[in-house]
């Protein structure tokens, strides 16, 4: 904003899961059916079983009772002695008719041998964890674009940002700012009009676009860029400025006065507002509103020169000399004024003294 307000100031020099505990290594073998002469041996073999279990009941009911009692134990299932059950092995042998010629055994795969991971002897739970590094390794796959992904599809986890033309016009706007800095103005303003054509609403871009043409002498132009947009943004002050400069340029102070009047109770300390609103009331003469308009804009900016010769010009046009004086004298302390403004506070204080 400091460049719209230089140029400004440059138009008005130039107009002024695991086993079950307990049953490790048992293993359930089905029976093979009794078939044939086998059938005759089964009552023999009973017959012996019974006779050798009832010598071990007789034995456990014979024995002395232990002091303490041990723990209960599994009892194997007794067996007969090698010699009682030879003779029926070797009946049970020669009855048995040969056998059918065996098939040449079928080869399997050794299962491959894994070493144990390192909680193998932990104890057994109904969810085995998922080891810490595969997990993140899990999560990794998941989360990275798929790499083989089928042409005329983006990969997955890809996201391309497109500007806003709001967005766009923003850049534009800073684009001209260098062009016009490069001396390039025609070209600065071709990008402006580019970036309102984006954005309506880029208040910077139509601001520097209407100086633009107003130092250019375009004021028509101007006034048709800024009047139906504060119309209906009141608040854009800045651009309301602007709006009231190019009606005082077409000779109609009375609309650049109602203008800002009606912005009064939006534009409270904004001296540069003051400061025009000011000017407005000295070119209709009202040069007690100007000195009050130009006391608003001192209480913001108490330290602007151009504001004390403002005052200093009412306060003499209004015919208070006096107070006119002290404010010529102010101006000239705080210095700074351009050189037609300074000339003249300079003669008005020779006058006045």
């Amino acid at each position: 904003m400091s460049l719209i307000n230089d140029m400004l100031r440059d138009l008005e020099a130039r107009r002024a899961p695991a086993p079950a505990p307990g049953l490790d290594g048992v293993s359930a073998v089905p029976a093979a059916p009794a078939t044939g002469r086998r059938r005759l041996l089964l009552p023999a073999a009973a017959l012996a079983a019974a006779g050798i279990a009832g010598g071990a009941f007789w034995y456990a009911g014979h024995r002395a009772p232990a002091a303490h009692p041990p723990a209960a134990k599994a009892i194997p299932a007794p067996r007969a002695p090698a010699a009682a059950l030879a003779p029926a092995r070797a009946a049970a042998a020669a009855s048995v008719p040969p056998a059918a010629p065996a098939l040449p055994p079928v080869r399997t795969p050794a299962p491959v041998a894994h070493p144990p991971p390192a909680h193998a002897h932990a104890e057994p739970s109904l969810r085995t964890p998922t080891p810490a590094p595969e997990r993140a390794h899990a999560r990794k796959a998941v989360r990275a674009p798929s790499a083989a992904a089928p042409s005329g599809r983006p990969a997955r986890g890809i996201v391309r940002s497109i500007p806003t033309p709001a967005a766009r016009a923003a850049g534009l706007y800073r684009d001209a700012v260098r062009q016009l800095r490069a001396g390039a103005a025609e070209t600065a303003e071709q990008t402006l009009q580019r970036a309102l054509t984006l954005d309506p609403d880029q208040r910077r871009a139509r601001a520097l676009l209407a100086a633009l043409w107003l130092r250019a002498g375009r004021t028509e132009a101007a006034r048709a860029l800024l009047g139906p947009y504060v119309a209906a943004h009141p608040g854009a002050l800045t651009l309301l400025r602007l709006y009231a400069r190019t009606l005082i340029a077409a000779g109609d102070p009375a609309g650049a006065r109602r203008a800002l009047e009606a912005a009064l109770p939006g534009a409270a300390r904004d001296a540069d507002f003051d400061a025009l609103l000011a000017a407005v009331y000295s070119r209709l003469g009202e040069y007690a509103r100007a000195a009050a308009a130009y006391r608003a804009g001192l209480a913001v900016r108490p330290l602007d020169a151009a504001l004390w010769a403002g005052l200093a010009i009412a306060l003499d046009q209004d015919g208070d000399a006096h107070g006119a004086r002290a404010a010529y004298r102010r101006a000239a302390h705080i210095g700074g004024l351009p050189a037609a403004l300074a000339g003249y506070v300079r003669a008005r204080l020779a006058a006045l003294d």
